[in-house]
Order: C-alpha cells, then sequence, then structure tokens
C-alpha cells in the first residue's frame, strides 16, 4: 500500500461529510487507506466517518493531540503516511494524486501543501495560508510530538511542495463560548506539560502563541522564556523574535521592534558564525516596515533590499537551513516578497527617487500574484507608471497587458492614456503602445488622435476616425479639439452623448480645460453641434461652481450659444423651449450688466429662473456678483423696495398666492434681506 490517510475526530459533524468527500479522489486514485481514531463523540461523526471506512476505532483521550495521532500512525499499512482535521476541506487535490501516481514520491522524505485558514464566516473573504507539511515517507522512530499542535519528528528531507490546497474552517470563532474554550482548554495542557517536561523552546513558542490569543503580556513573557532556553533551533529562535516583534507591531512601537532585530541578528550571528539564515529575510522585512513609518526611507531602502537578496538566494537554492527545505521557504516567503515589494517601490524609492533601483526590484514581482484586485491595485499601476517615465523604459506595460483580463487591461488602458495625453511620449514608446493594444483598434485610433495633437496641433481628421464608436470612451479627443480651436460639433452632436462626465474628466485630466473652454470661438461651430454645446457648457458651469470657479464667462457662451441656434434655427420667441429660453434671457440679462442696467439684468435671471429651473445656480452665482458690482446702491434699493411693495399690495388684496411666489422670486435676487421673514410670517397668518 503506498499511502495511509490518517485522522482524530470527535464531534465533527459540522465538517467531517465535506471533508471526507474531497478526500475521495485520493482514496480512490491511489492504492491507499483511511484510518479514523474517535475520542468520544456524541453526535453523528462515527456514522459519517464509516460511510467512507471501515477503519473507525475508539481512543480514549488523554488530553495529548500527539497520542491520539499516534494511534493512527500505529495502525498505517502505507508507505507514505498523511494526516488532516475534520475542518480542513480539500479545494483540489490533483497534485498529491500525481505525486504518487506518477512516481515521483520516491525521490523525496516528506511533502507539503497550503493550508487557508478561514476567519470570515459570511463570505469567506479573509484568510491566512501557509504550507503545512502533512506527508511522510514512513521509516522506523518517527512519530508524532506535542501535546497541542502537534508535528511529526523527526521530518526528514528532501521536501515536496505540493500546489494543493485545502480549507480550514476550525478558525470561524463566531461564538464567543466556543473560542474561549478552545483558548482554555488548549492553555491548560500546555501549562499542565510545563510542569511536568524540561522547560523547552517549542513548548514556550506554543504557550505564547496560545496566550497571544488572549493575552498580550502572557505572549511577551513566554517569548522572552524560550529564547532564554540555551542550545536555541533556528527556527525556534526566529518564532520566538516573531511573537515578540507582533507584540509591539499591535503597539505600534517601531523603534522596539528595530532593536528586537538588531538583537536577533547579534544572537543568530554568534550562533551560525556570521552565515544567513532563510527565515533572517522575514526579519529585515520588520526593520525595513519599522524605519518607513519612522519616516527613515534611506534605512529602508537597506532593509528591503536585504530582504530581496535572501529571497533571490532561497529561491534559486542557494540558501537554505536545517528547518525546512528551501522550496517550502519559497513559497511562504512569496506573499511577504509581494508585500515587500509594493512598500519598497511605493513608499521609498518613490519618496528618494530611486527608480532604477525600483525599476529592477519590479522584475521580481510575479504579475499573476503581484497585481491582486485589492485597494493597492491602482497604486501599483500609478507607482509602475512613475518608474517608467523616469527610467524612460515603457516595456513593461507588455507583460502587464500579457497576464490581465478584460478588466485589469482596461484599467490599464485609462494610465496608457494618462501617459499618451499629459506626458506626450516618445514616438518609439507611442510605437510599443500600438503594438500591445494591436488587437484593440479603437484604441489604436486614439493613440493616433493624441499622437497627431502633439505632432501637428490638428487632430481633427484622426478624431473622424473615432465618430464609429461614438467617442463614447474617448473624452479626452474633446479636449483636443478645444484647444485646438476646432470645430466641436463632431463631439456635440452625438446623441447619447455624457456631457457631464466629459467635462468632469477632461477637468480632472487637464488644468487648462476650463481655460481653453473659456477661450473657445462659439462661432466656429457649425449649426448641428450648437444643442449640445449648450448642454457641455452647463455640465462645465456645474463643475466649476462645485470648484468655487467663476462661471461669468462660461455663462456668456451659454447665452451666445443660445443666440446662435435662434438664428440658426430661425426660431421665433414663441418657440423656445425652456433651456433655450433660459440660454436667451442669460444673454439678454449679461447684455444689460455690460451696460450697467443692473436692475434689468436681475429682471432678466429672474424670467430666466423662472422658465428654466435647472438654471437656478447659475443664476444665483451671477445674480450674487451682479449685486455686489450694482452701483450707486441706491438703485439696488430702489429695485427691492418696488418689489417688497408688490408683495405688500397682493397681501393686501388678499391674492395670498401670487404674493408667495413674488416673494420666492425676491428671494433669491435678495437673500439676505431681513424684511424676508417678516413678509413670509405675513402670508403665513393670511393663510391660517
Amino acid at each position: 500500500m503506498v499511502l495511509s490517510i490518517g485522522m482524530i475526530v470527535k464531534n465533527e459533524e459540522k465538517y467531517l461529510d465535506r471533508c471526507l468527500s474531497a478526500l475521495k479522489p485520493i482514496l480512490d486514485s491511489i492504492d491507499s487507506e483511511l484510518i479514523i481514531a474517535d475520542t468520544g463523540s456524541t453526535d453523528n461523526t462515527v456514522e459519517i466517518a464509516k460511510k467512507y471506512t471501515d477503519n473507525v476505532f475508539y481512543f480514549e483521550w488523554i488530553n495529548d493531540f500527539a497520542a491520539a495521532r499516534n494511534s493512527t500512525l500505529e495502525r498505517a499499512k502505507g508507505e507514505w503516511y498523511m494526516f488532516l482535521d475534520a475542518d480542513e476541506i480539500f479545494e483540489s487535490c490533483d497534485d498529491i494524486i500525481s505525486f504518487f501516481k506518477m512516481g515521483e514520491y520516491k525521490k523525496y522524505k516528506s511533502a507539503g501543501y497550503t493550508i487557508k485558514n478561514y476567519t470570515n464566516s459570511e463570505d469567506y473573504s479573509f484568510f491566512t495560508s501557509f504550507i503545512n507539511t502533512r506527508l511522510f515517507c514512513l521509516e522506523p522512530g518517527m512519530k508524532f510530538v506535542g501535546c497541542i499542535h502537534e508535528f511529526m519528528n523527526p521530518c526528514s528531507l528532501p521536501i515536496r511542495a505540493l500546489r494543493d490546497v485545502a480549507g480550514h474552517y476550525g478558525y470561524l470563532y463566531n461564538v464567543k463560548e466556543i473560542r474561549e474554550e478552545k483558548y482554555k482548554r488548549n492553555s491548560e495542557l500546555l501549562l499542565k506539560r510545563l510542569e511536568i517536561e524540561e522547560p523547552n523552546q517549542l513548548l514556550y513558542l506554543q504557550l505564547a502563541q496560545t496566550f497571544g490569543l488572549e493575552d498580550e503580556e502572557k505572549r511577551l513573557e513566554y517569548s522572552q522564556l524560550g529564547l532564554d532556553c540555551p542550545n536555541g533551533n533556528d527556527a525556534l529562535v526566529v518564532a520566538l523574535y516573531n511573537e515578540k516583534i507582533f507584540h509591539f507591531f499591535r503597539l505600534s512601537d517601531w523603534e522596539k521592534i528595530i532593536e528586537l532585530c538588531e538583537e536577533y541578528f547579534d544572537k543568530t550571528e554568534k550562533c551560525h558564525n556570521g552565515g544567513s539564515l532563510s527565515t533572517d529575510a522575514d526579519i529585515y522585512l520588520y526593520m525595513a516596515i519599522s524605519y518607513i513609518n519612522l519616516g527613515k526611507n534611506t534605512e529602508s531602502i537597506e532593509a528591503f533590499k536585504k530582504f530581496f537578496e535572501l529571497y533571490d538566494k532561497v529561491s534559486s537554492g542557494k540558501l537554505y537551513t536545517s528547518e525546512v527545505e528551501y522550496n517550502l521557504i519559497k513559497m511562504a516567503l512569496s506573499g511577504n516578497k509581494n508585500s515587500a515589494i509594493f512598500n519598497f517601490v511605493t513608499i521609498c524609492c518613490m519618496a528618494e527617487k530611486e527608480y532604477e533601483t525600483a525599476a529592477e526590484v519590479l522584475k521580481k514581482a510575479d504579475i499573476s500574484t503581484y497585481y491582486v484586485r485589492d485597494n493597492d491595485f491602482n497604486k501599483k499601476l500609478y507607482a509602475d507608471f512613475e518608474i517608467m517615465r523616469h527610467t524612460g523604459n515603457y516595456r513593461r506595460t507588455q507583460a502587464l497587458y500579457n497576464h490581465f483580463d478584460k478588466r485589469d487591461r482596461a484599467i490599464l488602458q485609462i494610465f496608457i492614456r494618462r501617459e499618451a495625453e499629459i506626458n506626450n511620449p516618445s514616438p518609439d514608446v507611442n510605437n510599443l503602445f500600438r503594438k500591445i493594444f494591436k488587437n484593440e483598434p479603437d484604441f489604436v485610433k486614439l493613440l493616433d488622435t493624441i499622437k497627431e495633437h502633439f505632432q501637428s496641433g490638428n487632430c481633427l481628421e484622426k478624431a473622424k476616425d473615432l465618430t464609429e464608436t461614438g467617442l463614447c470612451n474617448y473624452y479626452e479627443v474633446l479636449y483636443y479639439l478645444i484647444i485646438e480651436k476646432q470645430d466641436i460639433s463632431l463631439i456635440t452632436s452625438l446623441a447619447n452623448y455624457n456631457f457631464k462626465m466629459a467635462t468632469k474628466l477632461c477637468g480632472d485630466t487637464f488644468k487648462d480645460f476650463y481655460e481653453a473652454l473659456e477661450n473657445y470661438p462659439i462661432e466656429i461651430i457649425s449649426p448641428k453641434g450648437l444643442r449640445g454645446t449648450l448642454n457641455l457648457l452647463e455640465s462645465a458651469m456645474e463643475l466649476s461652481l462645485r470648484n468655487n470657479r467663476d462661471i461669468e464667462t462660461l455663462f456668456i457662451l451659454w447665452g451666445i450659444t443660445g443666440l446662435r441656434i435662434c438664428e440658426a434655427e430661425k426660431l421665433g420667441a414663441d418657440e423656445l423651449s425652456g433651456q433655450l429660453f433660459g440660454a436667451v434671457m442669460s444673454a439678454e440679462a449679461i447684455s444689460e450688466k455690460s451696460q450697467g442696467n443692473f436692475k434689468e439684468c436681475l429682471r432678466a435671471l429672474t424670467a430666466l429662473v423662472r422658465q428654466y429651473h435647472a438654471a437656478k445656480p447659475f443664476v444665483k452665482a451671477i445674480s450674487d456678483k451682479v449685486q455686489k458690482q450694482a452701483q450707486p446702491a441706491s438703485e439696488m434699493d430702489a429695485l427691492a423696495a418696488e418689489f417688497k411693495k408688490n408683495i405688500r399690495m397682493l397681501i393686501a388684496n388678499g391674492e395670498v398666492q401670487q404674493a408667495e411666489q413674488l416673494l420666492g422670486e425676491y428671494e433669491k435676487i435678495m437673500p439676505n434681506d431681513s424684511e424676508t421673514a417678516e413678509l413670509g410670517k405675513e402670508i403665513y397668518d393670511m393663510r391660517r
């Protein structure tokens, strides 16, 4: 028999059926057996287990997980032995099957796969993962040790890292009582063991890890006791320092973390004659992150460089220590590597402008795992393009495109557009972008339009090539036509064009967009694009008001556009729509203002907002400006007095609705007049 699979169970009916069902492909594909020791279940655990194997027996619980594991090991008939827990469910097991069926197991003594510890039961979005050695070639003297967190001793080399993954659901402690029960059980077992065993690093480490869940001070105490033990083991020393460092991470005590890291290196240098351990990489990473938080980017860069140097040695097989075969360390460090690259590039290198160094480090990143869809995705791309721009080498964009899916390629396209629009890359770079997106002809046309804008200042003909796509995704073309003072009818005549989105994106991307629009000659727009231009100018005014920009020039252009429409379409006064009427009245209002006729200007603004309510924000901004400019003050006072006189006359005649409507119009023009409150009270009293 090739493989024996051993399990210990107690009241595991929640997950056991799913666990064994996921295990069945291994049992069906390999000459194997399943051995299950039950330690006293009172639910349906035993019945479920017997559906999958006849080899189920009772083991009396003696508060020792290793003893329970060894009871299954003693019954094993296979050349190899594998163990797992009942709350672990394989998400994949193809590599394990291949490992045995192809005979690869004959080259190794141990093997491990990834365990994903889920910590969020709502959507299983949060988990930690690590490589755990779970398969062993059985040799004389092998047994499990450790009353909790038991492990096989000895674990022989070489070790094979398998690609399979098992989800572990035992840390989904939604019920506080369950979490406390497990904590109490583990801590009591370890403390009893401490009474009868000679103190050792492994026991102190397990105590630190267990008490660390509930008592940070105990974590620190047991970690130090472990480090004080003589004849330390490499793996245990670094694990104990990790526990201590994690304590100070929770306190954000960066100076203390650096002190501990330096202490660690001093300790291991004496023990190993100055040689490096593969586990040193994590300690350098702690130092680098601590230096970042202290604002010491130069020191952080040096620590990061040492981390990457060790990682490269581990990856190439040039460095590994007795605690584990290098392939497992390589996989275990991969998550830390991506985190290190991100912090190194986006924080340190950007701050210190070390772009060449950053470019070299980015080559170490596996794009498929570095660019995961998280909150840092855009930050990573932004840093990538900053580095490419400063080094003048954009070839990395091809690798990004090759690895990205459709969604991420759309994001990549945005960054490339930004490079082309703002930085006017060289023809070679532009050709590279065109080559990368050769299968997306619309985007290639946009790149040609951008190129034409920079080269000749006349992108109109190139932009026409994009009309077949409606320009819906290429709002920047609007900016090019405006800045070049070309006829924007190409865009403003499009049906369903999103003018609000266009003005927002152009305003956000190009600092001179609003200034260019204010200086744009409306007279060059062909009649077919005039009505769309009204919408464009309204959107620009809305965004200008949000950004506290003066809108008078845009308001004037809005009015000029309205007059041009009336002229081009030969419209009479009774044919004007609400929007077009508003634009025409804005032209009249500005005309009166330019002649100093502030009273007539305000009358026109009142008529405008009465017919076209959407213009209320624009009218208020302009009327506020008119009131400030009105001279002499007596003229404004006279206008206000006439308004209030008419309101009181309507009240006196009992025409309450008309009085209320006129008061509303007056408040828009003179919002700071204290008498409006008194007039409002009179109207309210009449309604009663």
